[in-house]
């Protein structure tokens, strides 16, 4: 995510992989996306994958086509689950 905000992004959106499984993460591949601003598609309910290796139960990285977004501007994380 951090990578976002090197390039000057305000966003990092999550997403598990098309050839991922939307139930277990274990040989999921998490893709990240960086913007400026918010997409247009408004809130999804498909955001349920747990992030692989993540040690907060919480943490989510979206799901096929569903991404989690996450506002990383200054390379502070916000808690925060947007579309992208």
């Amino acid at each position: 995510m951090y990578v976002c905000v090197l390039q000057g992004n305000r966003y990092a959106g999550l997403q598990i992989s098309a050839d991922g499984d939307e139930q277990s993460t274990a040989a999921a591949t998490v893709l990240c996306y960086c913007g400026l601003k918010v997409g247009r598609y408004g809130a999804s309910r498909r955001c349920t994958v747990h992030c692989p290796g993540s040690d907060v139960e919480t943490q989510v990285c979206g799901n096929k086509l569903a991404n989690t977004v996450i506002y990383v501007y200054r390379g502070l994380p916000v808690d925060s689950t947007l579309p992208l």
